[in-house]
């Protein structure tokens, strides 16, 4: 560097990637720890996006979501997404990448 250090110089430091779910009028998100605020059975949540207007939330939990539970997620990822599908999957564990670690959003709408 032109300060006079010896040291290397960081070109990039790269963070951790999320895909963007784009609703159908356009709106984006990419947050979605607020959807599952408050729903305490919920130990783990990924989103998948199918379509610009389906979305697939998969819940790991090992007690089951009450109806009032699936519709508060529903209305809070409409509140944000517009006019979407919203389905509701409940899994006893949500696959997880060669790494180990798990993608909490995931869009397949490119």
């Amino acid at each position: 560097c032109q300060c006079g250090r010896n040291m290397p110089v960081i070109q990039e430091i790269d963070g951790r990637l999320e895909d963007v779910i784009t609703g159908p009028d356009g709106r984006q998100m990419v947050r979605f720890h607020g959807i599952f605020i408050g729903i305490p059975s919920i130990e783990k949540a990924q989103v998948v996006q199918h379509r610009r207007d389906l979305i697939e939330l998969r819940i790991q939990n090992t007690i089951g979501l009450t109806s009032e539970e699936i519709e508060l997620m529903k209305q809070r990822i409409r509140s944000q997404l517009g006019d979407v599908i919203v389905q509701v999957e409940q899994h006893a564990t949500i696959e997880q990448a060669a790494n180990g670690k798990y993608k909490a959003v995931i869009s397949k709408v490119h």
